[in-house]
């Protein structure tokens, strides 16, 4: 695979001459997560002819395959990364996450990414929930952590005894709730997984949406060790949303944006608080920057665009 190298910091050179941008390696990356080019144009905001375009320029100037079609199938098919696509992704993202002027971590969003798309800085972006997000910040390996929390997160940060040291700056809301295949109600979903007809796939210990998912089964008495759907747990929302489209589970908790993507049912359980937050100590600059783009006009009317996002 040729060399990758950075231009500018949205602009990257693959090999003696083709250029591409930032949203070029979010494509490839969402056709990975989504198996679908069509999804992954929407989840970008390019339009499906633009996304088709971009790979089969990057195509022609590499001489590979970078993505491949599957057909058939449940929900009728859709894209996958060849070995290539899926080497070139990774070389780009290391260009990218190389000395990142900002690092967020924390709670899986889907609006996360296109904010850090639109600051004039680089950045970096891992997914480890909530609480994991908490102590990054603490341990001053990231600078920012997204989190939402059972209860509020201004309340959870001050039962913690956090709210000296942290600073809270407050994002946007998002709808969440259980994603499903079919039109089914939730009394239906709750017999379903009382009877062992439906399957759950479970999120990662130490995520605001596990903790969701254990309260929603507490409230309905039913025991996660049987109604999950083994072996793994999911990671991110689309992760989840993938999984039930798949097949591989029937239901699951993700938000309602990662539903729309892959064309899923969905029924709300909460609005939940997305925020975010940061050392009190730190004064980056790259910092205020983010907190002057999560006030912007420009961010609010991003977000608002996204089903499921309120501002």
């Amino acid at each position: 695979m040729p060399a990758v190298s950075r231009r500018s910091r949205d602009e990257l050179i693959i090999g003696n001459g083709l250029r591409v941008d930032a949203r070029f390696a979010y494509l490839l990356k969402s056709v990975m997560e989504l198996g679908s080019l069509n999804a992954a144009a929407r989840r970008v905001g390019v339009p499906y002819a633009s996304a088709w375009e971009w790979i089969s320029k990057a195509e022609s100037f590499l001489g590979r395959r970078l993505m491949e079609r599957q057909r058939g199938g449940e929900g009728g098919g859709g894209a996958r990364l060849t070995g290539d696509g899926v080497a070139l992704l990774r070389e780009l993202e290391a260009i990218m996450g190389g000395g990142a002027d900002l690092a967020v971590s924390g709670s899986n969003d889907e609006a996360v990414p296109r904010l850090l798309g639109l600051l004039e800085l680089s950045s970096s972006s891992e997914w480890v929930g909530s609480l994991n997000g908490l102590s990054k910040v603490l341990m001053m390996e990231v600078d920012v952590a997204g989190i939402h929390l059972m209860g509020g997160n201004e309340e959870a940060i001050d039962e913690l005894g956090l709210s000296k040291e942290l600073r809270l700056v407050k994002g946007y809301r998002r709808s969440i709730g259980l994603v499903i295949r079919s039109e089914l109600t939730l009394k239906q979903v709750v017999e379903g997984l009382r009877e062992g007809r439906l399957r759950l796939k479970m999120r990662n210990l130490g995520s605001g949406t596990r903790m969701l998912i254990d309260k929603f089964l507490a409230d309905n008495g039913l025991d996660p060790a049987e109604v999950a759907s083994p072996p793994s747990v999911a990671r991110t929302h689309v992760e989840v949303a993938k999984a039930v489209a798949r097949g591989e589970a029937d239901v699951g908790v993700a938000i309602e944006y990662a539903a729309s993507l892959l064309g899923l049912q969905f029924i709300r359980l909460a609005v939940e608080d997305f925020d975010f937050v940061y050392l009190r100590g730190n004064n980056r600059p790259a910092i205020r920057k983010f907190e002057s783009l999560l006030e912007s006009d420009v961010a609010k009317s991003m977000i608002s665009r996204m089903k499921g996002y309120i501002v």
